[in-house]
């Protein structure tokens, strides 16, 4: 009812930044951690983390707002989303296969770059159009880099944190990838929202 003013809200926000904190420090000290703290002192599963993060940010929303733009900007009608969508779908299957190809032979860091600068370019692409730009110099490309940043950061990440803990442990490291991507996804939800919200009432949220 008052946005972020609304009591219920802050109190569930901050109860849920103080249980993240009560669980990290409850998973140093126990004996056996969900999440054993040790994992975040390798440099690169932190690293190789927080770049997947980023993009889990903004990709899967990105979608969602696109989907948003074709329906109430251009007017198309839910099938016609779908056939503009549609390259993003065929895209990531031919993303993967290429992937699954060429990881052990590519280095990994050199496909983070590549995945990390197609993201780049697809909220770019995404972020700059107008509301007249054409479907083909704007859309259309987007879709198509957003797919090569997703797969190529998800399936080197993947790789990576299966590989950085002890093979009795490597289900922590799946439960870690997992937790990160779906928690990134709903915080960049409530990002995009909120200003969305903001540009609608023509001021900050209240």
């Amino acid at each position: 009812p008052c946005g972020w003013k609304t009591p219920y809200v802050l109190v569930l926000l901050i109860l849920g930044a103080l249980f993240i904190v009560a669980f990290v420090f409850w998973e140093r000290w126990y004996e056996y951690p969900l999440v054993p703290m040790f994992i975040w002192r390798d440099r690169d599963f932190s690293l190789v983390i927080t770049i997947l993060l980023l993009g889990f940010l903004a990709f899967p929303i990105m979608t969602f707002w696109i989907s948003l733009f074709l329906q109430e900007i251009r007017h198309y009608s839910a099938l016609m989303v779908a056939v503009h969508l549609l390259p993003m779908a065929i895209g990531g299957i031919l993303v993967n296969i290429v992937a699954g190809l060429i990881m052990h032979r590519v280095s990994n860091t050199l496909l983070m770059t590549v995945g990390a600068t197609a993201y780049t370019g697809a909220f770019l692409l995404m972020g700059l159009q107008h509301s007249s730009s054409s479907y083909w110099a704007f859309i259309f490309p987007g879709l198509l880099l957003a797919v090569v940043g997703a797969d190529f950061e998800f399936c080197v990440a993947n790789m990576y944190v299966m590989s950085a803990l002890p093979s009795d442990q490597q289900s922590i490291a799946g439960g870690i990838l997992q937790t990160v991507t779906k928690l990134c996804v709903t915080i960049g939800m409530g990002i995009s929202t909120a200003i969305f919200d903001a540009v609608q009432s023509g001021g900050p949220t209240s």
